[in-house]
C-alpha cells in the first residue's frame, strides 16, 4: 500500500501511448532502496499489464488501479509530488491533469513542452523533464527528495497561482471582460 513515510510521487491517468511510465519505472529502479521514495501509478489502460511486468520487482512502485474521485483526493492528500510523464511528441499545451496537481498543492513534475514549461519556471511551481530521459527525472525527483522546503514552497506556488488564475470563477471573470470588450469596440465602430 501508499506509505505515507515516503515521499510519495503520484500518477492518475489512463495507462496507454499518451504517457510514458517507462521513464518513471526506470527512475524508480535507480532509486529503489537507496531514497524512502514512492511511485503510486494509478489507472487502467491497454499498457498497465505491460507497465506492471517491467516493475514487478520494485517494492518501491505500486499500481492501485483505477481510482475514484474520493481515492484521488485522499492520495492527493498524501502524495508530495505530481506527475505528468507524457510521452514524447505528445500535443499538448494544458492538460486538465495540470490544473488538478497545482490545486491539490503539489509540485509538478512534467515532461509536456511548451506553454507550460514557461509556466512551470516563471511561476516556481514545478519541473519540467525530457520524456525519454531517465537522468533529468533521476536528478529531478533527487533534488525535490534532497529539498522538502523546495517542494512544500513549489507546491503552495502552484495552489496559488490556479486559485489566482485557473479557477472557473476566474476564466468566466477574464472571458466576461473580453465580451464586454469586443462588444465595446463593437459599439464605437
Amino acid at each position: 500500500g501508499v506509505d505515507e513515510k515516503k515521499m510519495i510521487c503520484c500518477f492518475f491517468g489512463t495507462i496507454g501511448n499518451f504517457f510514458n511510465l517507462d521513464t518513471i519505472i526506470d527512475v524508480a529502479e535507480r532509486l529503489n532502496g537507496k531514497y524512502q521514495a514512492q511511485f503510486v501509478l494509478c489507472g487502467s489502460g491497454q499498457k498497465l499489464k505491460y507497465y506492471k511486468k517491467k516493475a514487478h520487482n520494485l517494492s518501491n512502485v505500486i499500481f492501485p488501479g483505477f481510482v475514484d474521485g474520493n481515492k484521488i483526493s485522499a492520495l492527493m492528500e498524501m502524495a508530495d509530488i505530481g506527475l505528468a510523464p507524457y510521452a514524447q511528441g505528445t500535443k499538448m499545451s494544458m492538460p486538465n491533469k495540470v490544473f488538478e496537481y497545482m490545486a491539490g498543492g503539489l509540485p509538478l513534475v512534467s515532461s509536456i513542452q511548451g506553454e507550460i514549461t514557461q509556466i512551470l519556471e516563471k511561476h516556481h511551481c514545478g519541473i519540467t523533464y525530457d520524456a525519454e530521459s531517465t537522468e533529468q527525472l533521476t536528478f529531478v525527483i533527487q533534488k525535490l527528495y534532497d529539498h522538502p522546503d523546495l517542494r512544500k514552497q513549489m507546491g503552495k506556488n502552484g495552489e496559488k497561482l490556479f486559485l489566482d488564475k485557473y479557477t472557473t470563477e476566474k476564466i468566466v471573470q477574464k472571458f466576461n471582460a473580453h465580451i464586454c470588450e469586443v462588444v465595446e469596440k463593437y459599439q464605437r465602430s
